[in-house]
């Protein structure tokens, strides 16, 4: 097994723990096919990495978009609950603020709430304001979504805070289509390695929000099988964004393989002890001894 990865993570272990197996199952008689050990240590590999650098579940995935997203875009308030408790500004008046480029949203009994005019964007359409996210949180982050601007008298001898909403201010329907949008791409880190774990491990299988991504995956899978007999090696990898520039998922890889290197080590002890080989799994595991015993 080899390693594409931009980063510098030591197969060299992995690749002697391969030698020695395949060594060990010939000097014990289940030397058959190396080409089939080799892919099946692969697979194996590939199928622990792809359960490590994405979401366990889509509707995890989906949920950390929806976070991310409001870290940047914000709906307008047009629940009903909200109208009945809080002011919503429509008219030009209400929403006129003494500060060019500044306009007034909505008040509550002790707080005035408002936004920058280039911040006000009801008119842009999903893909719109997912071309502004994207960018906009390539650049900077938001910080906190609310900054109080300082407080002003109200009626009766009370205060009111003003603040300003640190947000885009987008429609509800546009807030959804760009968390729609970004969604479709939940389990897309996890393709490439789940789409090489299926070539090499026969009946493996994924859930569609991970397999649909398949036909697509070619440009960022890393995926060569040489299926040389003498000299087998299979290399797996993925180019997709993050997989080889994010370290938190870099150092996951990295462990991945280390603990590959573990099992494999125990492999050689147990198939010493007299265990064999599953060539389909993977697994070592003690024959049965017959009833009248080994002839």
């Amino acid at each position: 097994m080899k390693s594409e990865l931009k980063v510098e993570i030591d197969m060299t272990g992995l690749n002697n723990f391969n030698s020695q197996l395949l060594g060990v199952l010939i000097g014990t008689g289940q030397g058959g096919d190396a080409t089939m050990l080799v892919r099946t240590e692969a697979g194996q590999l590939a199928n622990e990495i792809q359960a490590l650098i994405g979401p366990k579940k889509q509707s995890d995935g989906n949920k950390k978009i929806k976070n991310n997203v409001q870290t940047f875009l914000n709906s307008n308030w047009s629940e009903k609950k909200r109208r009945e408790k809080y002011s919503i500004f429509t008219t030009e008046s209400q929403t006129e603020s003494s500060h060019t480029g500044f306009r007034w949203l909505t008040a509550g009994p002790n707080w005035v709430l408002g936004i920058k005019e280039e911040d006000y964007q009801m008119g842009w359409s999903a893909d719109v304001a997912l071309k502004n996210y994207l960018k906009d949180k390539a650049q900077h982050g938001r910080g906190k979504a609310y900054i109080e601007l300082g407080t002003r008298s109200a009626k009766e001898g009370k205060h009111q805070h003003l603040l300003m909403l640190n947000r885009t201010r987008v429609t509800k329907a546009t807030f959804t289509g760009v968390v729609k949008a970004i969604s479709e791409k939940v389990g897309q880190s996890r393709a490439a390695f789940a789409y090489a774990a299926t070539q090499l491990l026969p009946g493996k299988s994924y859930p569609s929000w991970i397999s649909k991504h398949f036909p697509g995956v070619n440009g960022k899978a890393i995926f060569v099988d040489s299926k040389s007999a003498e000299f087998p090696t299979v290399t797996i990898g993925s180019r997709a964004k993050g997989v080889n520039s994010n370290p938190y998922i870099v150092d996951k890889i990295a462990r991945a393989v280390e603990a590959r290197k573990r099992i494999m080590a125990s492999k050689i002890k147990n198939i010493l002890k007299g265990y064999s080989y599953n060539w389909k799994t993977g697994q070592t595991f003690r024959p049965q001894v017959p009833a009248g015993g080994l002839p």
